[in-house]
């Protein structure tokens, strides 16, 4: 397994695929809500690394901009889905784990 990144690193990543999921599919017997709908957005970042973000799905609401989804959306999407082959940028956090540019 790769070492973790240094907080504050950034690096470009390309979306491969989105699609829905529960915390359960994802997760197993891990998951904290296992019927919590996500929103995985699986990415290829610098060409190799394979990765995936994962964001709560509202259910049957519209998605707050104030939201991780929201934000994600908003820049990279137009406010609605963005199609794979998108770019994205993606920056390490405290515990050494990708997390989008919004």
């Amino acid at each position: 397994m790769a070492p973790k990144p240094e907080a504050g690193t950034r690096r470009k990543a390309k979306i491969t695929s989105i699609r829905e999921a529960t915390a359960k599919e994802l997760f197993g017997q891990k998951a904290r809500n296992p019927t919590q709908q996500l929103l995985v957005v699986e990415y290829l970042a610098d060409g190799d690394a394979a990765g995936r973000l994962t964001f709560d799905k509202p259910n049957g609401r519209a998605v707050d901009e104030s939201t991780a989804l929201g934000r994600f959306l908003k820049k990279y999407g137009t406010g609605k889905l963005p199609a794979p082959g998108t770019e994205i940028q993606l920056l390490a956090n405290e515990q050494g784990k990708w997390k989008p540019v919004t």
